[in-house]
């Protein structure tokens, strides 16, 4: 992943696409579809008009981390489509972002499949933005690690009239369950959650569970489309 100063991620939106993919597969499964496939030019659009929803300015840089190996043409094409659909991509090994085994454990002795996770990656990207006095990021992720680094970043630069200048999008059924357990969807929580479900259909070609009702979020509504 190429180095950040922090210096050009004052206005950003992160988009993990290791967990979006997790997500696809979860839904080709659950629906039962050989494929689902999720429209990146769809969802940076659709990001930027969740920014103008939060009354934030819009995003200097839409970064999206990806895992590649790089001997997959797949994964090079992929990259490539995320290029020009106006994505800056940082990709790693994919090696580099497994979940680490328990101490002492062989991959031989592993009960699953590897688990990729840029969780580590956002908590350092969140680190390096509390250096701003306003920074604005939207993350879009359902992973649960990111709870701590950032409702950390959100409390230490608290917006303009005490609005939230963190924020969280992703489709609500999906998110760990553990966001749930510290009121992310309430009113009050250091990070604004948007939830994609409702344009779902747009994104995915799906109808998930929310897909019939507006963005439950504390901004009064988003029309994103």
């Amino acid at each position: 992943m190429p180095r950040h100063d922090g210096s050009s991620l004052r206005d950003a939106t992160i988009v993990d696409a290791s967990s979006l993919y997790q997500s696809t597969a979860v839904l080709s499964e659950r629906y039962g579809k050989t494929r689902v496939t999720l429209d990146y030019s769809c969802l940076r659009i659709c990001l930027e008009s969740v920014r103008r929803g939060l009354g934030w300015r819009p995003a200097t840089k839409t970064i999206a981390l990806l895992a590649t190996d790089p001997d997959s043409e797949g994964q090079r094409r992929f990259k490539d489509m995320l290029c020009r659909a106006g994505y800056d991509v940082s990709d790693v090994h994919y090696r580099d972002a497994f979940v680490s085994l328990p101490p002492g454990q062989s991959i031989s002795e592993a009960s699953a499949k590897s688990v990729t996770s840029f969780a580590a990656h956002l908590s350092y990207i969140a680190g390096l933005m509390a250096r701003h006095a306003d920074p604005q990021v939207l993350v879009v992720t359902h992973l649960f690690e990111l709870c701590g680094p950032l409702t950390d970043l959100a409390c230490r630069v608290a917006g303009t009239g005490g609005r939230s200048n963190v924020g969280l999008a992703y489709f609500l059924s999906l998110l760990d369950y553990r966001w749930g357990a510290v009121g992310l969807t309430k009113p009050g929580h250091p990070i604004e959650f948007v939830d994609l479900e409702p344009y779902s259909q747009e994104l995915l070609g799906l109808d998930l569970p929310a897909s019939q009702q507006r963005v439950r979020s504390r901004t009064g509504g988003l029309d994103l489309f």
